[in-house]
């Protein structure tokens, strides 16, 4: 998978977020559509699993084409968690600074501090994931350290007994999201570690380019065929990650399957492909600001419009609008 096959795919994960938010029960009752909070509008939940399975993979290709040793690929995660903090800081702290000024947000020195270590989510809707995220890259290199060299089958028992593990701690009853920090960071690990991880194994053997590659070969099937395959296969995935139970054991094989119809439903220089390859290029700052949009300044506005459809396409409108905006000012001032 190349690097704009990625952005692109980061395109459509961040639209799938966007929609899950749109349609959240985080929206006020009186501004909430019919379907609001169901399991079909839940299942785009599958967000979170893709980008996490594009970062393990995305981490891994880029080792396996300049390799080194454990400590220097610590030192490049440890640079690479500051920049995205800066990133992040250098992006939500005008919102924050609004809604405080608005009355939107409370101060404290709690949520400031919890805000800014992205360990609670009082200021930044989607804050948690920048904590989860941080902690894989920094566990990256030691998993690097585990699957390196060895033989397929090892790697494969390996992985399988480190599921079992995240199922395990993840039962203990001080392990929960809705419980104190570490425990809430420590079941957030372990739901979505084994993805993560399971992207990395997809990079090191290949397997993303080796199955899409056979599917696009096949003699009996035209293009038409595949994309009319890739909805099939995307439609499949949705629904999956709307009714089976154990999600994060589910997602280990509905997640790939979802990648796999989103890299076949367009191909490189289509206008479908260049549409989400420009999303995702803002993929970082949409993700961080677009909550402030349909949660904290614009909800009365977007939500007038009670034709969702037309709801949806103006607030990732807006959101899409401000993070270009907010990332050629970034690159403008070198921030």
């Amino acid at each position: 998978m190349s690097k704009l096959e990625s952005t692109y795919l980061k395109g459509w994960a961040v639209l799938f977020m966007m929609f899950l938010h749109f349609g959240n029960t985080f929206v006020a009752p009186e501004y909430q559509y019919s379907w609001s909070g169901n399991e079909w509008e839940g299942a785009f939940q599958i967000c979170v699993p893709i980008f996490l399975f594009l970062s393990g993979f995305g981490l891994m290709a880029s080792y396996m084409i300049k390799r080194s040793d454990t400590f220097s690929l610590l030192h490049k995660e440890i640079k690479r968690s500051f920049k995205l903090l800066k990133h992040y800081w250098t992006v939500t702290i005008p919102f924050i600074v609004l809604a405080l000024l608005l009355g939107k947000f409370a101060w404290s020195w709690e949520s400031l501090i919890l805000t800014a270590s992205t360990l609670r989510c009082d200021w930044c809707p989607n804050a948690w994931f920048v904590s989860l995220y941080i902690e894989l890259i920094l566990l990256f290199p030691f998993f690097v350290y585990l699957i390196n060299e060895r033989k397929v089958v090892h790697v494969v028992i390996g992985f399988l007994l480190i599921v079992l593990a995240t199922k395990i701690i993840g039962k203990i009853d001080w392990v929960d999201e809705s419980g104190f920090i570490v425990a809430r960071q420590i079941k957030m690990l372990m739901n979505n570690l084994p993805i993560f991880i399971e992207g990395m194994l997809f990079a090191k053997y290949g397997l993303l380019s080796i199955i899409s590659h056979k599917i696009r070969c096949l003699n009996l099937v035209k293009w038409r065929c595949v994309g009319a395959i890739s909805l099939l296969i995307i439609a499949l995935s949705i629904a999956c990650r709307a009714k089976l139970p154990l999600v994060s054991i589910t997602e280990l094989f509905h997640v790939p399957l979802c990648i796999l119809g989103l890299k076949l439903l367009a191909s490189e220089g289509s206008p479908v492909f260049k549409g989400l390859l420009y999303v995702g290029r803002y993929s970082t700052t949409l993700w961080f600001i677009h909550g402030y949009f349909c949660w904290t300044f614009l909800q009365p506005m977007i939500y007038s419009i009670r034709f969702w459809p037309l709801a949806f396409i103006v607030f990732a409108g807006i959101s899409l609008m401000v993070s270009v905006t907010i990332d050629k000012l970034r690159t403008l001032i070198k921030c």
